[in-house]
């Protein structure tokens, strides 16, 4: 026995003389122990795992939804860990009105209080979206819930609503103290939208702000966590991937559809990284295509 349960039963047979005289019982005493406590401890962790992996499963982000004249690429990588989810997180969700809520964020830390937080926040924003269409209202409110909480911890997002329009795409982007949002254009140049606010669940006097762009067909909205940036070198790991390099790699993507570009920036931050660790790391890519017929 184990505890206070059952962790299985030893049956033994022998033939001759007890092998260990008459230390036998005792020997089969610390071998039924030691049998029992491996027992258990392999029970208690296949409890571990399904109870992670049900964890996983409410947490981890899902497919990005379908709208006219969008195209959607992600990269998702979270840092490792026993969960498959980490502080860093997107949404792509539809509204009745063939639009969609679009969002991208960073919950200070790592690991499972971060990914509990994170669940917490794409829960609520899943609800607010429906009720609520202001960027800077959304991000008040998650300040308001966030520092309610009494957590301690943090977060940077970026969020608002992609339409169609005539022709390409409408962008409307709130922002709390999130890397500000890229714009490939097709016909030449990658630039920045500027949405500065602050950290949201620190400070109830928080301010937020937002900000409309078009994109017409070809054109590449970036919207990126951190863990892109701060991406430390294979071999030298007080120097950073950085801004620089993140512009210098969408630069060269100019042109080239969203999957390209997702697909050409994760290859330079992997190579960066090499075998090294990193922090999570979420890139969403926004393509204005042409309307299905």
């Amino acid at each position: 026995s184990f505890g206070s349960g059952m962790a299985g039963a030893v049956l033994l047979g022998r033939r001759g003389e007890p092998a260990f005289g008459l230390s036998q019982g005792e020997a089969v005493e610390a071998f039924a122990d030691a049998a029992g406590t491996a027992l258990a401890n392999a029970q208690r962790y296949a409890r571990q795992e399904e109870a992670t992996r049900g964890l996983e499963s409410t947490l981890l982000p899902t497919p990005p939804a379908q709208v006219d004249g969008a195209n959607f690429e992600l990269w998702y990588e979270p840092a490792g860990g026993v969960l498959g989810v980490g502080g860093d997180f997107y949404d792509v969700l539809s509204r009745d009105d063939g639009s969609a809520f679009v969002v991208v964020g960073d919950i200070c830390g790592k690991g499972a209080e971060a990914a509990a937080l994170t669940g917490r926040v794409r829960h609520s924003l899943a609800a607010l979206h429906l009720v609520e269409r202001d960027g800077r209202t959304m991000l008040r409110l998650l300040n308001e819930l966030l520092i309610s909480g009494g957590s301690n911890r943090f977060a940077t997002l970026v969020l608002g609503s992609i339409a169609a329009a005539e022709s390409g795409l409408d962008v409307t982007l709130a922002s709390g103290g999130h890397p500000a949002p890229l714009v490939l254009r097709r016909g030449g140049g990658v630039e920045e939208i500027s949405v500065p606010g602050t950290l949201v669940g620190v400070s109830p006097q928080a301010r937020f702000a937002e900000a409309t762009t078009h994109l017409d067909d070809g054109d590449v909205c970036l919207l990126y966590t951190d863990g892109v940036t701060e991406a430390r070198n294979r071999t030298e790991s007080t120097e950073l991937f950085g801004d620089e390099r993140l512009y210098a790699v969408l630069e060269d993507c100019v042109g080239q559809p969203a999957r390209e570009v997702v697909r050409r920036l994760r290859d330079e931050v992997r190579e960066w990284l090499g075998n090294s660790g990193h922090d999570d790391i979420a890139v969403l890519a926004i393509e204005a295509a042409p309307r299905a017929e």
